[in-house]
């Protein structure tokens, strides 16, 4: 199957999610402080090797000593886990790729993550509603 683009996923400006807790995230990182607006974050990696999250903004990355499964219990309603080694936002996710062997989530500025099989169901539904 060649790889499609599903429409119907793109997220509405005018429904974003609402959030369950915490609008900031409030960290020190190698000597600078941050405060970062939880509704500029894209998505989230990880690199288990160096025990430290990217936090992917519009413009920037920050880089992060913490573990995905600790952010995720304090992240808002619209944060989701994607992947092993993803959160996403979905208020960011402009479409969903998919072709016959991965699922992709496109944001603005250029940026993607991938969506594993394991957890694709819960974006899809939640953009849905």
């Amino acid at each position: 199957m060649i790889g499609r683009d599903i429409e119907s996923v793109n997220v509405n400006k005018s429904h974003k999610l609402q959030s369950k807790l915490s609008k900031y995230i409030n960290f020190t990182y190698k000597g600078t402080s941050y405060r970062v607006n939880t509704e500029d974050i894209l998505y989230m990696e990880t690199h288990p090797m160096r025990r430290c999250l990217n936090i992917y903004l519009a413009d920037t990355v920050i880089e992060y000593r913490e573990t995905l499964s600790n952010m995720d219990a304090f992240l808002p309603k619209n944060f989701i886990r994607c992947h092993k080694s993803y959160i996403l936002n979905l208020n960011h996710v402009r479409k969903i790729f998919i072709d016959s062997a991965s699922y992709i989530a496109y944001f603005d500025y250029k940026r993607s993550c991938p969506i594993s099989k394991r957890f694709v169901e819960k974006p899809f539904d939640l953009l849905r509603s």
